[in-house]
């Protein structure tokens, strides 16, 4: 078995470090993101309010559906199939495929808010928005780049266009303009990131060239990706859900209230998924070595996320009432109850981060639908029930216990995903941890004799 060291070897030194600068340039790029964005959406939530706030935040939702399904995984396969097909033919023919569905799910979203949806306001907003999702095939070449190890232009871009949306929304709030202006700074986001990159694709003399489309290889693709769509599907419907309930059984308000709360709950979930990612090679190779070493290094894992899970949890409820009032103001003081219940959904969200590294590297990959399926279905009955009864705060509990089963309870059902069951157990139960921490007490004491 080939050693990590040894695997090394391989790589020159020149290589490591552009690998290096170009993972450290993707993490940089996510956190900017996510601060932007917080401070940006604060500013945002004040001027509009919790009414029209609800109501952008709906459309966003809404919109997100269609775009998320728009996709159909193949996002997922460029990544795994960029390098065993020639370069135009796999960029081209997976453009072409994801505009067409693009465009198909541009016109879908707008027709089914038309036949659903009386409120202009409401039609208007689901529009604007949806005009991103054509633009979504335009995402290919930003793996273009990433697969030549040039991240630091699709980061550099994004950071660009996110920084000039960000300030256009803080001039549409100083200048206090309508609700719509803030839904095509939304679309922008989403588009013009994605058309700058293209841009600099076509600068350097590179074409996304029809007669370079292969209809035998969008057959192949058109056989693997269905799984993938509907996992995109069901966790985009599992996250979103919520608010589409909350919007037309409460109304906007309600809405925004818990937008508002969810808007700091979710912001600090990058940090187990970038956590995730970085030490996916690292699992890989140590059940490669040595299976022993593979499954305490899950277990290590996941006693990490529950300990960060638990301390943001405790700091976050402890902070709640306090947090929403300084950020949001008065208006929407309501969140903080909704933010104390839903900071929780953290510790299950975390730990999708590691059982789900630990599904792909098993080869269960259909029990990643699996888990997302019930975790949609789940969601959507509990927020239905618990809603008109709990009001904002029947959503938060939904996320919860539907995230608790779809990314820890299910997993004993099935033999072949029992072992991860059993080490979430663990972690939550603080048994590894004691196990750990018996075992050094028994070294010190050994060593005081």
């Amino acid at each position: 078995m080939m050693k990590l060291s040894n695997l090394l070897k391989n790589f020159d030194g020149a290589a490591l470090k552009k690998y290096a600068s170009n993972t450290g340039w993707l993490a940089a790029e996510k956190v900017l993101r996510l601060v932007l964005a917080m401070l940006v959406g604060l500013w945002v939530a004040r001027y509009l309010g919790k009414e029209r706030f609800g109501q952008l935040n709906y459309a966003l939702s809404f919109v997100f559906l269609f775009t998320s399904i728009s996709s159909l995984g193949l996002t997922e396969l460029l990544a795994r199939e960029f390098l065993k097909r020639p370069e135009n033919t796999m960029l081209s023919t997976t453009f072409y495929i994801k505009l067409f569905s693009g465009l198909f799910f541009f016109l879908l979203a707008n027709l089914t808010a038309f036949f659903s949806h009386s409120n202009h306001a409401d039609l208007l907003l689901i529009f604007v928005v949806s005009f991103s999702t054509p633009f979504a095939a335009f995402d290919v070449v930003a793996y273009y780049f990433q697969a030549k190890v040039e991240s630091r232009v699709v980061v550099l871009v994004q950071l660009g266009v996110l920084l000039l949306t960000s300030v256009l929304k803080l001039l549409f709030v100083y200048w206090q303009m309508p609700l719509v202006y803030f839904a095509w700074a939304s679309m922008l986001d989403w588009a013009l990131s994605n058309f700058c990159l293209y841009f600099i694709f076509r600068v350097r003399g590179l074409h996304l060239h029809w007669r370079n489309f292969d209809w035998l290889l969008c057959k192949d693709l058109g056989k693997t990706i269905w799984p993938l769509a509907l996992n995109a599907f069901a966790v985009a419907f599992a996250a979103r859900i919520d608010q589409l309930l909350l919007k037309h059984l409460l109304g906007n308000a309600a809405n925004g209230v818990y937008a508002a709360a969810i808007q700091i709950s979710e912001k600090w979930l990058f940090v187990p998924m970038i956590i995730g990612a970085s030490v996916f090679p690292a699992l890989v190779h140590a059940r490669q070595a040595s299976l022993e070493r593979y499954y305490k290094r899950i277990q290590q894992l996941s006693d990490f996320f529950v300990v960060l899970s638990l301390s943001a949890g405790v700091g976050v409820s402890l902070l709640a009432e306090w947090a929403i009032q300084v950020m949001y103001g008065s208006d929407y003081k309501a969140a903080a109850s909704v933010l104390v219940v839903h900071i929780w959904c953290g510790i299950f969200a975390s730990l999708n981060a590691m059982n789900g590294r630990w599904l792909l590297t098993e080869g269960l990959v259909r029990f990643i639908l699996i888990r997302s399926a019930v975790g949609f279905l789940l969601n959507a009955v509990l927020n239905v029930i618990l809603i008109p009864r709990l009001g904002v705060l029947g959503a938060a509990w939904a996320a919860f216990f539907s995230q608790g089963v779809a990314s820890y309870l299910i997993f004993v059902f099935f033999k072949a995903t029992r072992p991860i069951f059993w080490i979430e157990t663990k972690s939550l139960l603080g048994i590894s941890m004691f196990e750990q921490g018996y075992k050094l007490l028994k070294v010190l004491f050994a060593r005081t004799k």
